[in-house]
């Protein structure tokens, strides 16, 4: 998936609007572009689209919005959109890189069900599930880009992913706000891609390694990028783990960050955790400090909340 950043568009004639927002997680079906106070682009991923949105329909909202220069992307259910290289025409590894309690070999061809939208293969893998479940699921494939997306029993989208693994590999988190029938589609970035995949799935309660509580308000830090309250939390962790992290409220919508050693943002998360409430999962590809930013949605709100973690 190509990178954009979120203050240049020079094939849209857009180039130096200092156009703000961010890829957030609300309905990958009717996804919409709002003007708004919005955070920065290159806070979330460094400007990775996804691929059921287009750039002209941020053009479009542009023009016909209320001329706010600023505006947030919904992209509901896309988790840890990342930075990093250019994943079109890529692919990844034949490697597992998560070590999950069900794997299923797959492969995709001409004999596979077509997404209408860009004419990439999709195979349906069924899921029952409780509610409050977590699933984590990992799709690994040498031979092409992978996505991942995971579809209610309305036939609505409620979380998805493109290369949140390694290379360009799909590794996301979702949590079940009910219990029912949902399905994993396992699927290409690029329409037309053909070959074998792996695809391996936890679904179930998660025992956490680390619980905090604590609150965001007076005292709290500012985020850089729209002041918001936010908490930063450091943990050590050894390069080729994953790290999984929930966090919950019911005063605030929460929103959550990974950051590597650097600096930089390799993770973020808005409501997969059902409702308001935050959930990723991310591979850490290097050894040492990583900090999980417990933050807020929007600029303003203040309450307490729950933040949980665990390494895989």
């Amino acid at each position: 998936m190509s990178e954009m950043s979120g203050d240049s568009f020079p094939y849209l004639g857009l180039s130096g609007l200092g156009l703000s927002g961010s890829l957030k997680s609300e309905s990958l079906q009717g996804a919409v572009v709002r003007p708004d106070q919005g955070r920065s682009v290159n806070r979330q991923a460094q400007g990775h689209w996804g691929r059921k949105i287009s750039p002209l329909l941020v053009l479009a909202s542009l023009l016909l919005g209320s001329g706010c220069s600023e505006m947030r992307v919904i992209l509901s259910g896309v988790q840890a959109l990342r930075g990093g290289s250019s994943s079109t025409g890529s692919t990844g590894s034949s490697e597992a890189f998560y070590r999950a309690s069900q794997t299923i070999s797959g492969q995709l061809d001409e004999t596979a069900r077509v997404n209408p939208l860009d004419d990439s293969y999709i195979q349906d893998h069924p899921l029952t599930v409780q509610s409050g479940d977590i699933l984590i699921a990992a799709m690994n494939s040498a031979d092409f880009d992978t996505y991942l997306a995971v579809r209610d029993s309305s036939d609505q989208i409620i979380a998805s992913d493109d290369d949140s693994g390694p290379d360009v590999n799909s590794f996301m988190a979702v949590r079940f706000p009910s219990a029912g029938s949902y399905t994993i589609e396992a699927s290409s970035f690029e329409g037309g891609e053909t070959g074998d995949y792996e695809l391996g799935y936890t679904l179930g309660s998660v025992e956490w390694e680390q619980t905090i509580a604590s609150r965001l308000g007076e005292g709290s830090a500012r985020h850089p990028s729209d002041e918001s309250w936010m908490e930063e939390h450091a943990l050590e962790a050894r390069g080729g783990r994953a790290l999984l992290v929930s966090m919950t409220s019911t005063e605030i919508d929460a929103y959550l960050e990974v950051l590597d050693a650097q600096g930089e943002v390799i993770a973020s998360n808005d409501d997969s955790g059902g409702d308001t409430d935050a959930l990723l999962v991310v591979y850490l590809p290097e050894s040492g400090t990583y900090t999980i930013r417990a933050n807020t949605f929007s600029a303003g709100e203040t309450g307490s909340y729950t933040l949980q973690y665990r390494l895989l």
